[in-house]
């Protein structure tokens, strides 16, 4: 996709002059329709301080255009206003931040034409730093780490290509308000940032996404998808040099530091205990689509209420390169029988696909309940700890 940048330039390649009318500051308009409310209001773009920000992230004061007297405001419980929850609009169409992290629904009109485009905030005054590779963000304490994940998981930004460093060793204190990094219910949305442990820990971690009945069935809203310390880590997203301590609780796609991941974990050790109520978790991730894990080590016990659990990843699509178990893994009837399908026969452990592995390996005990399988896997020398 074009920068507005572009697309509201002088001219725009491919887009024929007989057809198309082109103005410096706006989007195209049609011939014939150009001088129309509709042709001012669709053609009226608001202007980012750089490329790299977009409707998904928005981190400084930005611009719209209100020529041909286009009116910018932004709603406010369903009401049209200069001031919003994230943002504030002035008459000449500058919009500046409040230093809210929000979701904030920007309108503009004329007459009865109207037009709304959602925006989500962060703004860089969030974070000591500027977010950068040569200057991350810096995650110094409970309260930035906090502040990440509701900025993610609550107002769903990705931070995509923004760069976080933790700096110092990190107590949750086991806060039953810390709700994870990028969990949704959605894999469209999800963490695309770059977070750097620097060999810090993260300990009382406490994450409990399903909550039983008093009858131990799991209620429907209670079936999470993705639980861990980010739930869904997208392509270009990235955790290492991080340790974990706590306990994390979901129904499906639960681990350590990714639930479901398309992105890249690096040097990362997982020393919480991991439960599903269902299944597909593992001590460093529940579902590696696509995604990389090198170098991780997990020594959580990992305990599956009735299908495919592993010491390092359940189910496989990825790539697994020098990661080592030692953690106990097993498969429990976590809930009543009645929520239970075979659990009396072997469940899957670890299940591969045609994805490589290489110079893996696990020394822990591995255990069904309610079965005779109780085994240990072959091992090498165990990786640095």
């Amino acid at each position: 996709a074009l920068p507005t940048s572009q697309l509201a330039a002088a001219s725009l390649e491919g887009f024929a002059d007989s057809v198309w009318v082109f103005e410096a500051g706006r989007y195209p308009r049609l011939k014939g329709m150009e001088k129309t409310a509709a042709a001012y209001v669709a053609a009226a773009p608001i202007q980012f301080a750089d490329d790299n920000q977009n409707v998904l992230q928005v981190s400084t004061d930005f611009t719209a255009s209100i020529l041909n007297s286009v009116k910018w405001q932004v709603l406010r419980d369903g009401v049209a206003s200069s001031e919003g929850i994230g943002v504030n609009i002035d008459t000449k169409g500058n919009i500046h931040l409040t230093g809210s992290v929000s979701t904030d629904t920007l309108q503009a009109s004329s007459g009865k034409i109207v037009k709304r485009i959602i925006i989500k905030l962060a703004p860089a005054s969030l974070f000591e730093g500027k977010g950068t590779e040569a200057e991350p963000y810096l995650i110094k304490n409970k309260a930035d780490l906090m502040l990440l994940a509701s900025a993610t998981t609550k107002n769903q930004l990705s931070f995509e290509g923004t760069y976080f460093k933790v700096t110092n060793d990190i107590d949750l204190e086991r806060d039953p308000e810390f709700v994870g990094i990028g969990i949704n219910d959605s894999r469209t949305y999800g963490f695309a940032g770059i977070l750097d442990g620097d060999g810090h820990k993260i300990t009382n971690l406490y994450l409990d996404k399903c909550k039983l009945a008093d009858n131990g069935t799991v209620p429907a809203d209670q079936r999470t998808k993705y639980t861990a310390l980010v739930g869904i880590l997208k392509e270009v997203g990235v955790i290492k040099n991080l340790r974990l301590y706590g306990d994390i609780t979901g129904y499906s796609n639960v681990a350590g530091f990714a639930g479901y991941s398309y992105g890249t974990i690096l040097n990362c050790r997982n020393y919480a205990n991991v439960t599903a109520h269902s299944g597909n978790l593992g001590g460093i991730c529940g579902y590696n689509e696509k995604g990389t894990i090198r170098d991780c080590y997990n020594a959580g016990k990992i305990t599956a209420g009735y299908f495919n659990a592993g010491g390092i990843v359940a189910c496989n699509k990825g790539t697994i390169e020098n990661c080592q178990n030692d953690g106990e893994v097993g498969v429990e009837n976590t809930t009543t029988p009645t929520n239970i399908r075979n659990s009396t026969v072997p469940a899957v452990l670890w299940r591969p696909t045609s994805a490589p592995s290489r110079t893996c390996s696990t020394r822990a005990m591995c255990m069904l309940q309610n079965t005779l399988a109780v085994f240990r896997l072959g091992s090498t020398a165990p990786l640095h700890r």
